[in-house]
């Protein structure tokens, strides 16, 4: 069950997630859900966003986390994980791989593109940068007959957007 965890953000992330939420949310006071070990806030979305985006915490480990708005709960959607093993238990390599990620998320326009197949659901998060999509260099992906429930529809491929940017005419 998820309730709120008596621990700051600081005291939950480090100083450089600290430093950049002030900068793109200035007084944003999150609120820290706790699921067992797990520690995460969702960051504050815009009126057009159709996701946002929620940063966990874990024993070290740190995960962003795409979650759509008014979405069932148990979603499976984009996410990107930053697990010990990948930096050799470096904390120091993992928090610098997190922030600049996370510095990403905050400056840009994004969106997450979803493509569902007859057994695989994939999705990747793209931001906008001088006009062109760039992708943030993680996709997920679920088996559809896992119990992961990605969104639904048939056979389909779909764009959800966070920003007004990325709804313009040139994207592609």
């Amino acid at each position: 069950m998820d309730e709120i965890h008596p621990l700051s953000v600081s005291e939950a992330f480090d100083n450089r997630t600290m430093e950049l939420l002030e900068t793109y949310y200035p007084g944003f006071k999150p609120t820290i859900t706790r699921n067992g070990d797990f520690l995460s806030f969702s960051l504050p979305a815009d009126n057009e966003s159709e996701y946002s985006f929620v940063l966990t915490e874990f024993v070290g480990e740190r995960q962003i986390t795409a979650k759509r708005v008014q979405s069932p709960p148990g979603e499976y959607f984009w996410y990107h994980q930053f697990e010990s093993a990948d930096y050799k238990d470096d904390v120091s390599r993992l928090t610098d791989a997190f922030n600049k990620k996370l510095a990403i998320i905050l400056s840009h326009d994004t969106r997450v593109r979803q493509r569902v197949g007859i057994v695989w659901a994939s999705f990747r998060c793209e931001y906008l940068d001088a006009g062109r999509w760039r992708n943030l260099g993680f996709s997920s992906t679920c088996l559809r007959w896992t119990g992961l429930k990605p969104p639904s529809g048939s056979l389909y491929k779909a764009v959800y957007y966070r920003g007004p940017k990325g709804r313009n005419p040139t994207r592609s």
